[in-house]
């Protein structure tokens, strides 16, 4: 078994309950095929790296999807995205453990090694995403031991928006050595949407 935790947040492809923002702009099936493609090539990027990777389910009949049948699984728990996070990260304490999302397309993993190796000399890393949020989450072996950080980190941050890395870092203990990776951006509305298309070349005319 590996050291180090792979944590993959994802809800099972369904049509009109994924990418709800996305959705709006575009409509269900795109926003489900966009989600589709994105989230299986993700997995066959990341399901044979030098780490042990659990998928966090939004839902408990979620593992049973296609996509997840056959790796390891766990079930989000109720609350904000920061609980449901720090909760996750905590059933892993005692390795470095790194919480990615399912609907970035450039994650690759090089930028999830890297932030590994952050993690050998820092307490926190981060891989912000383009739109003042972050796709990446993780911490060393030993951090979050202290109940009185549990009551703080991640919490009251304003998801959703483009205040919610600032916000997050602000949950931090005094003296937490930070490290950040790089910058990657992730889709949520039409705006970004067309953007990926005309960066992967796929916008039709």
């Amino acid at each position: 078994m590996h050291d180090q935790q792979l944590i993959l947040f994802a809800r099972a492809p369904e049509y009109g309950k994924v990418k709800r923002r996305l959705a709006a702009d575009i409509g269900n099936q795109q926003a489900l095929d966009f989600y589709t493609t994105t989230l299986s090539a993700l997995l066959r990027q990341v399901q044979n790296g030098p780490w042990n990777l659990t998928i966090a389910t939004a839902t408990a009949d979620a593992k049973n999807h296609r996509l997840f049948k056959d790796h390891h699984c766990v079930i989000q728990p109720d609350g904000d995205l920061g609980h449901r996070m720090t909760t996750v990260l905590n059933q892993f304490h005692g390795r470095p453990r790194i919480i990615i999302g399912s609907d970035i397309p450039a994650i690759r993993p090089t930028h999830i090694q890297k932030a590994f190796q952050a993690l050998s000399i820092h307490d926190v890393v981060i891989g912000p995403a383009c739109d003042g949020g972050f796709w990446l989450a993780g911490c060393n072996a030993d951090f979050n031991s202290d109940p009185a950080i549990d009551n703080l980190f991640m919490k009251n941050v304003r998801w959703s928006t483009d205040d919610a890395l600032s916000d997050t870092l602000a949950t931090l203990p005094a003296g937490c050595r930070v490290a950040t990776v790089c910058t990657l951006p992730d889709v949520d509305d039409g705006e970004s949407y067309y953007r990926y298309l005309d960066d992967t070349g796929q916008k039709q005319s």
